[in-house]
């Protein structure tokens, strides 16, 4: 139900028209040329349900880009649909995929009673029910929370069947692993991280344990290859058919090694490779990063530690570190390196993340990782840590009600740590605070306040605000009047709307955006009990400082 209200409520976010127009693009086309960063399984299946609406798009004349087709995409449907039609697509895409959310609960849940017994089991699924990063990309169409559910779900089997990896439970390994791989492309780490564990773990002879890991490897890439097309299979690559200079210089390696070939096949349909050089392009082409109030071109490795201490409930941080303490009792030797390889993956999908220094802006990138951490911190309320009950109740309490007291605004949660929702902006931004989710609620605030002309805004998602019939227009100049401002806008180096950083807002809308109004002088409002009383924000009420 709170997924189902979170998805009704939020308009869509900078990516979600990109992955709907896409998804669409593939059913009508069977071409895979869009949104090609991700591998396409989540926006195919979101948009399953959207087959039968009838539509004026003429897919197949879409010309194709290299770049991001998808954009382009995405502007073709804004424009050939009204807003209440793009509404009603998006919150039953939004709904096709809620099954993910409750695999992964149910994943966690098992996992931890197979692991620690039923308390920890109970504890596990609220911890994931509650958790505000869940329920943020829960209710959205992209591939993050889809990805982590079914990625909990293969290391779940893969953790029960270690040390019993016979050849149907292989092939049934290798098929999930394609899937996963099918639902984010940071999931081909599988191709490596699963032979790993299947060889540390399985008590087997090295001619068994390399056909095992043959076959694994072989039905995860059949699984990928059925799943583009056979006809996209081991497509020639020339020395002009990459962009990002890792893929340059493998394949100039490459055709060095096979004797100056003119062409390189690999054994990945095409569309699957492209995505991955148009990742690598784009992170080494950096862009801005922002963390703790500082502005840089490029990232930070420690970015991702520090997003996760923000963004993350400090009830978990502090039932994972009654865990740690009670895993040092553990003297089962054979049970404690079982669970020490389940360690890998997300420590791999870490290490993966923060090396990638183009720029830091997303903590979804490391969501990944998720059901890991939740698996560890449930361990704290099993019967075997001898802790206090009363201590962990209220840890768990503590968890629900953080999380819960930023409803519905579940997008920009920050814990105690960082000031909670109102002082995250001071160490993150992007999307960690605001995706232009709280465009529907910032369109009722216009609707209410009709003397709150002319109105001006500065979205995470421009694009889509101009198709809303409102009586906005985009901020430009420092013009009177009044201003809808997200505060990544506001803060952003190329900000258009610097000026309003001096000036004191008079409300917010949510946590994302913040209310202005300005004198033609081009001085704020000195007083904000003037005009608090007369227009007051419907959504979250009146902020006094910033």
């Amino acid at each position: 139900m709170l997924l189902t209200w979170v998805s009704w409520t939020s308009a869509p976010n900078c990516d979600e028209l990109g992955h709907l127009a896409s998804g669409l693009y593939h059913w009508n086309t069977g071409r895979f040329d869009a949104y090609k960063v991700n591998p396409p399984l989540v926006r195919m299946w979101a948009t399953l349900p959207l087959l039968t609406c009838p539509t004026a798009i003429d897919w197949h004349g879409v010309g194709s880009h290299w770049k991001r087709l998808e954009w382009v995409l995405a502007d073709l449907y804004t424009n050939s649909h009204s807003t209440d039609v793009i509404h009603q697509h998006l919150f039953l895409a939004r709904v096709w995929c809620l099954p993910f959310s409750a695999l992964g609960g149910l994943t966690c849940f098992a996992w931890s009673r197979d692991h620690y017994g039923n308390e920890s089991a109970v504890t596990s699924l609220i911890l994931w029910s509650f958790s505000p990063n869940v329920i943020t990309w829960g209710a959205t169409i992209g591939p993050d929370l889809p990805a982590t559910a079914l990625g909990g779900l293969y290391f779940y089997l893969e953790s029960c069947w270690l040390g019993r990896v016979n050849v149907s439970r292989t092939i049934l390994l290798g098929f999930l692993t394609g899937v996963l791989i099918l639902s984010k492309s940071t999931w081909i780490i599988l191709l490596g991280i699963s032979p790993i564990l299947v060889l540390t773990a399985t008590p087997l002879s090295w001619r068994q344990l390399g056909i095992r890991i043959s076959i694994l490897v072989t039905v995860s890439i059949a699984t990928l290859i059925l799943a583009f097309g056979c006809d996209s299979f081991c497509q020639p690559f020339a020395e002009d058919s990459f962009h990002s200079s890792l893929f340059k210089r493998t394949l100039s390696l490459m055709t060095a090694c096979a004797n100056n070939l003119q062409t390189v096949h690999f054994p990945l349909p095409k569309p699957f490779i492209e995505g991955l050089d148009l990742q690598c392009f784009e992170f080494e082409n950096k862009k801005w990063s922002y963390l703790f109030g500082q502005w840089k071109m490029g990232g930070w490795w420690y970015y991702y530690l520090l997003a996760a201490a923000w963004k993350i409930p400090l009830a978990l941080w502090c039932l994972a570190l009654i865990s740690f303490a009670a895993c040092r009792k553990d003297q089962n030797p054979i049970r404690r390196w079982q669970r020490s390889c389940l360690l890998i993956p997300p420590l791999v999908i870490f290490m993966l993340a923060s090396s990638q220094d183009g720029f830091s802006r997303h903590l979804r990138y490391v969501a990944l990782c998720l059901p890991f951490v939740i698996l560890w911190a449930s361990k704290a309320t099993c019967k075997a840590t001898l802790f206090p009950q009363p201590v962990q109740q209220i840890l768990i309490c503590w968890y629900v009600l953080s999380s819960a007291g930023v409803a519905p605004y579940f997008h920009s949660y920050f814990n105690e740590l960082a000031g909670g929702p109102t002082g995250g902006h001071q160490y993150l931004l992007d999307s960690n605070v605001d995706w232009g989710e709280d465009l529907y609620r910032a369109k009722t605030w216009a609707a209410r306040y009709p003397q709150a002309r002319p109105l001006y805004y500065a979205f995470m998602n421009d694009q889509f605000a101009r198709s809303l019939e409102v009586d906005w227009q985009p901020a430009k100049n420092d013009l009177p009047g009044w201003y809808l401002i997200s505060i990544h806008r506001l803060h952003e180096p190329s900000s258009d709307v610097s000026w309003l950083r001096k000036a004191t807002p008079i409300g917010r809308i949510g946590y994302s955006t913040l209310v202005f109004s300005w004198r033609r002088e081009k001085k704020p409002i000195g007083n904000i009990n003037e005009t608090s009383e007369n227009l007051n924000c419907p959504v979250a009420g009146s902020l006094k400082s910033h």
